[in-house]
């Protein structure tokens, strides 16, 4: 397996980085093993191709040490492998040069077996993923292998899947064990046979979930093989791809490969283009949508529900600037369309452009007063500037004129959340889910309100609910990055820390946000990984500048004896929030520690400007007074 990973390419010695790492922490920890290891790694030094067998001996060796820091280093390397393998996996697979399509499967598939085998071998497995669960999943696919071409194949097949979905939940990391098994049995399963397609989902999802998208690229190969002219699985292949992020290979490769599709389709008129575009919609599949309505303008330029359409793809796929230009083109030639307005005014909402939200809405609203979509994209207006009863009013007036539409329901959970009116907000979480269960939004509206919510101090059923609430949420859309971060958060509160840092490591991978940065850093912090949570903490501050978390970031470089970063982020904070006596004292506090005696008294004589009688200002005398009044 490592011959063939260098035979497709260590462009930057990664790999033999990688191995020396190996052998570094074999050398450094043997000692009583020294000699026997020196032979072994003497056979891989002056050999050009790495000998595996030789290697794996020599790790079995460093495992046999047994304490805690040997295996930290035989994981550190096996991990710093992985990212190797990887970049290797993923330019052999999506390469259009070499190797061939049918060699590049094969490396792939041989690369992660190697991956399985190290980790299998040298990983302490997950005590969330028992023996009896990976064996019954184990067992169904030899029983698939066997018989893979009668009817209990297909049985067989769907037991696996059964089982890991059971499982999905549960397994935190072991999820990308059994995301690897059900890969492999879509070579086991037949080609064409619809259980082939169940397993590809399954596939997919677990992929998605373990954040892995070197896991899905087998898999993601063979849907475009299977998708054909079917818009549902093209959209879901879509989806899935776009889940490792939009602009992602993955998204790109299997954007090519249905494109392919596409034009082997042959030509077709206007109208069909049309009807593809709006199948592509609502099933949303932007890249699809947008290709539809770009052929069908192409066949019929002057087609204003085709330039509508192309805008909602482009909206869609947060191509804006497109959307807002498709838009100017279909208000030129229809300007008394209420929908063509509303869509304005999502496209500004989108691009942050409040003030110009409301004049667009309000227009559609002039032309159609009973057009609910203008009154709830109003009100998301309205709500975004702070407006909660006019938006409250909007939103209303949207559920009483379509009393199914959800997506109005969710919004108004939202703003009545924001008016901390809990239990409607809830209710209308709910109401959202019983008039579209297809709707994510009301399972991201739900599980919203669960976890802002007051609760007891062990709200353990609560905290659970809103798990399954914002999983369903991101198995019906699995780029919903602020579900990914909730449910992030949620497992940080059930004490869940790796399976919290997986979550919020996936939603910043899709939008980054300052709420997320931090909540990450809180989770590392709790992993004991305080130089990773200052970096955290510094990327929220790139996208905001927020004086709690310039305090935080404060503390932590203060603990490290960094005062000079300490008080940079002081002063940073008393910038945004002047006479905070709580900041103040921090600062005080690091100019003690400093050495810093003058400046700290004038801060703590500020605190007792202040805030005279306050617990600060009785702090900041008992200071005052040990230091002698200076």
């Amino acid at each position: 397996a490592y011959e063939r990973l260098l035979a497709l390419g260590d462009p930057n010695g990664a790999a033999r980085e990688a191995l020396a790492r190996l052998e570094a922490a074999h050398l450094e920890r043997l000692a009583a093993h020294r000699a026997r290891a020196e032979a072994q790694l003497e056979g891989i030094r002056g050999s050009d191709r790495v000998n595996a067998a030789a290697l794996d001996e020599a790790l079995s060796a460093l495992k046999a040490a047994g304490d805690e820091a040997t295996q930290g280093r035989i994981v550190a390397e096996l991990d710093r492998l992985t990212q190797v393998l990887r970049q290797v996996e993923e330019r052999a697979l999506l390469s259009a040069e070499e190797p061939t399509p049918a060699e590049a499967k094969a490396g792939q598939l041989k690369l992660l077996g190697l991956r399985d085998a190290l980790d299998a071998r040298y990983r302490t497995p997950h005590a969330a993923l028992g023996e009896r669960d990976v064996a019954a999943v184990q067992q169904a696919l030899d029983r698939l292998e066997a018989r893979r071409r009668d009817a209990y194949g297909e049985r067989a097949l769907r037991a696996q899947i059964a089982v890991g979905e059971a499982q999905r939940e549960a397994l935190g990391p072991g999820r990308r064990a059994l995301a690897r098994l059900l890969c492999r049995s879509l070579e086991a399963a037949p080609s064409s046979a619809p259980e082939r397609a169940e397993g590809l989902r399954a596939a997919l999802g677990f992929a998605a979930l373990a954040n892995h998208p070197e896991l899905a690229l087998p898999a993601l190969l063979a849907g475009c093989e299977l998708a054909g002219g079917d818009p549902e699985a093209q959209a879901f292949l879509r989806a899935r791809a776009a889940s490792f992020g939009r602009e992602s290979r993955c998204a790109r490769f299997v954007a090519g490969k249905l494109a392919e599709l596409e034009e082997r389709a042959g030509p077709q008129t206007a109208e069909t283009q049309g009807a593809q575009g709006a199948r592509s919609l609502a099933l949303g599949d932007a890249a699809g949508a947008v290709a539809f309505y770009t052929r069908a303008l192409e066949l019929e330029p002057t087609d204003v529900g085709a330039l509508v359409g192309l805008a909602r793809g482009q909206l869609l796929a947060d191509a804006l600037g497109e959307a807002w230009q498709a838009l100017e083109r279909a208000l030129q030639r229809a300007p008394e369309r209420p929908d063509v307005w509303t869509l304005r005014a999502e496209v500004s909402l989108r691009r942050g452009e409040l003030g110009k939200v409301g004049p667009a809405a309000t227009r559609a609203i002039e032309l159609d007063a009973e057009y609910a979509p203008a009154y709830a994209v109003r009100a998301e207006g309205r709500l975004r500037q702070g407006e909660l009863d006019a938006a409250l009013t909007d939103v209303s007036a949207a559920v009483r004129l379509d009393p199914r539409f959800a997506q109005a329901f969710a919004l108004r959970s939202e703003v009545l959340l924001a008016r901390r009116e809990f239990a409607e907000a809830a209710s209308d979480a709910s109401r959202a889910i019983e008039a579209d269960a297809e709707l994510p939004a009301g399972y991201l509206a739900r599980g919203r309100v669960i976890l802002a919510a007051p609760q007891p101090a062990q709200a353990q059923p609560e905290r659970l609910a809103a798990l399954a609430d914002l999983g369903q949420a991101l198995r019906l859309d699995p780029g919903l990055a602020e579900a990914w971060a909730l449910r992030g958060h949620a497992r940080f509160l059930l004490g869940d820390l790796t399976g919290a840092k997986l979550d919020l490591e996936h939603a910043l991978g899709l939008e980054e946000r300052p709420r997320a940065w931090n909540e990450l850093a809180r989770v590392q912090l709790s992993l004991g990984e305080t130089d990773r949570a200052r970096e955290s903490y510094g990327r929220s501050l790139s996208l905001a500048e927020q004086p709690e978390v310039f305090a935080e970031r404060a503390r932590l470089a203060a603990a490290a004896g960094d005062t000079v970063s300490a008080l940079r982020d002081l002063e940073a904070a008393l910038r945004l929030r002047k006479d905070d006596v709580g900041l103040l004292m921090q600062r005080a506090d690091v100019l003690i520690q400093a050495g810093d005696l003058t400046r700290a008294s004038l801060d703590l004589h500020e605190v007792l400007r202040l805030a005279p009688g306050s617990p600060e200002a009785a702090r900041a005398q008992q200071l005052l007074d040990g230091a002698g009044g200076r």
